[in-house]
């Protein structure tokens, strides 16, 4: 995979993936994309936990950065698997919120080009050298809004 015209400075542009950290399948989705992408972009991860362990154990030569996830617990049983994930639902907009001001941030210090996330929210509409698309629902994008200002 080669990213084209969003680094004008005619080096290796600088590419962060960060795998949302709901278990291991995001990130486990994510080990081929990146494989792809260091061959021809400088590469940054972020995350948390298991993520982390897993992501440096296949690349271990790639930063890690740090990024507090959203640390989410499942009922045990499946009748009320609706209702735990929604009485999490205020820290869900928190560290969506997060994300937000923590992504602008790193942007800058770290000189990122482009945003590879898999579904993480919070990293959906930051701005780098190209727009990408919104990630999260219009309506979850209103209410972290509200609670941003």
């Amino acid at each position: 995979m080669i990213v084209e015209n969003i680094n004008k400075s005619g080096t290796r542009p600088r590419i962060l993936v960060v795998p949302l950290d709901w278990g291991l399948g995001h990130a486990t989705r994510c080990i081929p994309v990146i494989r792809n992408l260091r061959e021809h972009n400088d590469v940054v991860l972020a995350g948390e936990g298991a993520v982390v362990l897993l992501l440096q154990e296949e690349f271990p030569d790639i930063p890690i950065l740090f990024l507090r996830g959203y640390r989410i617990s499942y009922s045990r049983r499946k009748s009320f698997f609706a209702l735990k994930i929604l009485m999490q639902f205020p820290g869900i907009i928190s560290a969506i919120s997060h994300e937000r001001k923590w992504l602008k941030r790193i942007i800058k210090s770290e000189r990122v080009d482009a945003v590879i996330s898999e579904a993480v929210p919070g990293t959906a509409d930051q701005p780098t050298e190209r727009e990408g698309p919104l990630a999260a629902p219009p309506w979850l994008e209103q209410v972290v809004r509200v609670i941003e200002r």
